[in-house]
């Protein structure tokens, strides 16, 4: 189980590294750290069911992948929607 302080170390060893990653591939800053941010709240939500530091690393990358995936799919709807529109 991860504490408050374990996920704090992660959060500021991880977080800038994973909105620079995201800014990196092409994504907006606001949006990198909303993913970001995103993960950490999943993190929390599920500190109880994590155990080791290569269980805590695998899930942040996963749901960081996960969710900029989501994302790309989002935009891309909308953009489509908008070429339909003009």
């Amino acid at each position: 189980m991860l504490n408050e302080d374990k996920i704090q170390e992660i959060y500021h060893d991880l977080a800038p590294k994973l909105t620079n990653y995201l800014a990196a591939s092409g994504m907006d800053y606001a949006s990198a750290s909303d993913i970001t941010q995103e993960c950490f709240i999943r993190l929390w939500k599920k500190r109880e069911t994590i155990e080791d530091n290569n269980s805590i690393s695998a899930f942040i990358f996963a749901v960081v992948k996960n969710l900029k995936i989501d994302r790309y799919r989002r935009n891309k709807f909308i953009v489509f929607q908008d070429e339909l529109n003009n």
